[in-house]
């Protein structure tokens, strides 16, 4: 059975943890947009935590993801 509150915890703490691997890595709002392929300006709004759809939260899920690879 899926841990939903694990899954809202990590939700809300979206904002901080893309801000953080972001600066970790390197990189700008914009380009993390273009490689989870949503609009430059989709990034700094989570950041700022005014959220996202589903979709673009799975998007930087994955991304996320990839630095533990």
């Amino acid at each position: 059975m899926a841990d939903y509150a694990a899954v809202a915890a990590v939700l809300e703490d979206l904002p901080r943890l893309v801000r953080q691997a972001r600066e970790r890595r390197g990189m700008s709002a914009r380009e993390v947009a273009c490689r989870i392929g949503v609009g430059h300006t989709t990034v700094p709004r989570v950041e700022a935590g005014n959220g996202c759809n589903s979709v673009t939260a799975i998007a930087l899920l994955r991304w996320l993801a990839e630095e533990d690879r």
